[in-house]
């Protein structure tokens, strides 16, 4: 019985070592594997890298976007209040023409030019008052130094 439980005992000791040591072998890498490993790992650090990049990317993107939008708006506002100024100076020529050259007039009546509501949506009003002014242009330039957003840009 004795020589039973000792063989019993050798195999088993033996069966552990041989799992030991195919345990060993399995994390043991060659070093193809090794430069494989690093190659993934660098892969890795690269594409977390590259996430930031992209998402700091996009944000730069939609405030460009933002900026060049309302570059447009305001641009176009301030087409329609030089054209409401260039029409009123018209219109003080035609009434010192008709007081000084027995009614002749130049230019005649003005159509204002159509800005499709965006001055209006800035709260800046338009007229044609004879003589011009520069009310809505200050107006204009109130919203901008008021702007956050363009204090930002000009700052960069």
């Amino acid at each position: 019985m004795k020589r039973f439980v000792m063989l019993a005992l050798v195999s088993v000791l033996a069966a552990l070592a041989m799992t030991a040591t195919a345990g060993a072998r399995d994390t043991a890498l060659t070093p193809t594997e090794r430069n494989l490993q690093n190659q993934i790992t660098a892969l890795q650090r690269s594409t977390k890298a590259l996430t930031k990049q992209v998402a700091t990317l996009k944000k730069t993107d939609k405030d460009l976007v933002d900026g060049i939008s309302l570059a447009i708006v305001l641009d176009e506002c301030t087409n329609a209040l030089t054209a409401d100024a260039l029409q009123g100076t018209w219109a003080v020529i035609d009434q010192i023409s008709a007081a000084t050259q027995a009614g002749k007039t130049y230019f005649g009546a003005q159509t204002p030019l159509d800005d499709s509501g965006v001055c209006t949506a800035l709260g800046v009003s338009r007229s044609q008052v004879v003589p011009p002014t520069v009310a809505g242009f200050n107006t204009l330039l109130g919203l901008l130094k008021q702007s956050s957003m363009l204090s930002r840009r000009v700052a960069l």
